[in-house]
């Protein structure tokens, strides 16, 4: 008897335990992901070595913090902001944005380079023109080498910092 009821404990937890990591395992894929910030290319609103929460669902907008792959290598992740959306022309003039000939108001910039001048590009549909807040070291939308980046690149949304505990926030 004493056997029987161990033997349905053990299998109660092991059930339990299954569903558990089930569940985050499928939170993990399809809801959240945790990140590690390598650099200082969004600074200061992420500094190197704080580690972020993303969001793999939802809209994507203007001033968000996205986490994308990169379209000529999937394998390299980056955490950049939302400056330009789909179909909008974007310019920068003395390391000022322009969208859609209107300047873009940007409180959370680090620093960028008056030097910075870009002509008038058109966004692609399904492309997202990306920057990060410290301008002056960013590898970003403005090179080649990143470009726009397709919807289908972007992995989510940054929306918290959860370490270190002292720095612990959301982001937006």
């Amino acid at each position: 008897m004493q056997n029987k009821r161990n033997f349905r404990e053990i299998r109660e937890w092991i059930l339990v335990l299954s569903i558990a990591v089930l569940a985050a395992l499928l939170l993990r894929t399809y809801v959240v992901e945790f990140l590690g910030i390598d650099g200082s290319t969004m600074m200061p609103t992420l500094m190197n070595g704080e580690r972020i929460i993303t969001l793999k669902i939802g809209d994507v907008h203007r001033g968000d913090i996205i986490v994308f792959s990169l379209p000529s290598d999937p394998r390299r992740i980056f955490v950049k902001r939302v400056i330009g959306l789909p179909l909008e022309r974007i310019q920068i003039i003395d390391g000022q944005v322009y969208i859609n000939d209107v300047l873009l108001e940007e409180d959370y910039l680090g620093s960028y380079s008056m030097q910075q001048t870009m002509p008038v590009t058109t966004i692609e549909e399904d492309h997202y023109f990306v920057m990060g807040d410290n301008r002056a070291v960013s590898l970003d939308s403005r090179d080649r080498v990143m470009g726009t980046i397709p919807l289908a690149n972007i992995r989510g949304q940054a929306v918290g910092v959860y370490w270190p505990l002292n720095r612990i926030r959301t982001l937006r």
